[in-house]
């Protein structure tokens, strides 16, 4: 019996993964809690997913992408299936192959409780006006954080437009318009567009270069509240990235008002959850003293058929909140380097991201191998 794109969608739903990887000639693989996890070939043989890749084809050519996706192989469009969810596409060649990445967003929000979102975030997005980014690597949750947060704070007294590409959630009561750079509606076009309808609240999906930070920001100094994400490393770092970006520091200071850096981490599967003595070469690489790991009861999970003998079960976030006060706005007019900002921004209470992992670990949630992977080199 042959397999067809929707029993693939439906499966990789069924197992929780948040991606579906897809190389014609290859087996297909899940994305599942950060987890690469090969699909059985009883399920899916890899001849077979030639024929997949056909699907998808189809898909594309109703989406007006199919004529660039047939010449370079390059192509991002999104789509939604009934009772699954939304599924953003990219498609490239690989190894002369075919290839494609599906990324599954659910019809549903999560709570900001089930992400872990702490309270020190839920009332950053409750200010009026002013610029609030959220950062991290693709895969971290931006979208995510951003909708939930978008969704806790809709109100119907308030105008709320998103410049989006694409829309990946569906939210009542919001205007969300769809990028289309072919038909010259880019996100800073989009923004400028939208600003005439008089908005209250902005959410713009990512901000990608100087001519849209240029536009959010004087939307934020005048007093809209703007939401956006942008790919930096952390928190501090992203004030750099915005004065490289050509806006002045003196705008920087004056628009934001606060910066989310996040990571995901995976949790320990709690039907094998065990103590777990490190191993010396890991507290190296996570810059941690002896003294300091004595005091701490670490765990990891053994591996067991709940978990796909993995260890692991589930991700949460861990977050780096950097609140900007009048004595960090000072900071940042004045040009004061990275570990000025750093330092002023740690003795004020911003939990960097590495505080934040280390209290997952404290609280047995995950290991010290996924502290290292998310801070080791930042």
């Amino acid at each position: 019996m042959e397999i067809n794109l929707l029993e693939v969608l439906n499966a990789a739903k069924e197992k929780g993964a948040s991606d579906i990887f897809i190389v014609a000639g290859l087996n297909l693989s899940l994305n599942i809690k950060g987890e690469i996890v090969p699909v059985s070939d009883d399920f899916l043989r890899p001849d077979d997913t030639a024929r997949i890749i056909e699907e998808i084809y189809d898909i594309a050519k109703q989406k007006d992408k199919f004529e660039n996706f047939v010449q370079t192989g390059d192509a991002d469009f999104s789509f939604a299936q009934a009772g699954i969810g939304r599924f953003r596409v990219n498609t490239y060649r690989q190894r002369g192959s075919f290839a494609a990445v599906m990324r599954l967003i659910s019809f549903e929000l999560p709570d900001p409780a089930s992400l872990g979102i702490p309270k020190v975030v839920t009332e950053l997005y409750h200010h009026k006006k002013g610029l609030i980014l959220v950062t991290g690597p693709t895969g971290s949750g931006k979208s995510t954080t951003l909708y939930t947060m978008l969704s806790e704070i809709n109100d119907v007294k308030d105008n709320i437009v998103t410049v989006e590409d694409p829309v990946e959630y569906m939210i009542g009561g919001l205007n969300q318009v769809q990028v289309n750079a072919k038909a010259g509606m880019d996100f800073a076009a989009g923004l400028r567009s939208i600003l005439r309808q008089d908005p209250d609240i902005i959410m713009i999906g990512e901000i990608r270069d100087s001519e849209t930070v240029e536009i959010a920001i004087r939307a934020a100094i005048t007093g809209h509240l703007v939401l956006s994400t942008i790919h930096t490393n952390d928190a501090i770092s992203t004030i750099f990235r915005l004065i490289d970006m050509d806006v002045p520091s003196y705008m920087v200071a004056a628009s934001l008002v606060g910066v989310i850096s996040q990571r995901l981490v995976r949790t320990i599967c709690p039907k094998c959850k065990m103590p777990n003595r490190p191993d010396p070469d890991e507290l190296v690489l996570a810059d941690m003293p002896k003294e300091e790991a004595a005091s701490i009861t670490f765990y990891k999970g053994a591996g067991c058929s709940a978990c796909n003998e993995s260890g692991y079960k589930g991700r949460m976030a861990v977050h780096e909140v950097l609140i900007v006060d009048h004595g960090f706005r000072d900071l940042i007019q004045r040009n004061r380097p990275l570990g000025d900002l750093q330092e002023y921004a740690v003795k004020n209470g911003m939990e960097t991201l590495r505080q934040s992992a280390l209290r997952a670990v404290k609280e047995g949630r995950t290991t010290l191998e996924e502290l290292i992977n998310i801070t080791h080199g930042t």
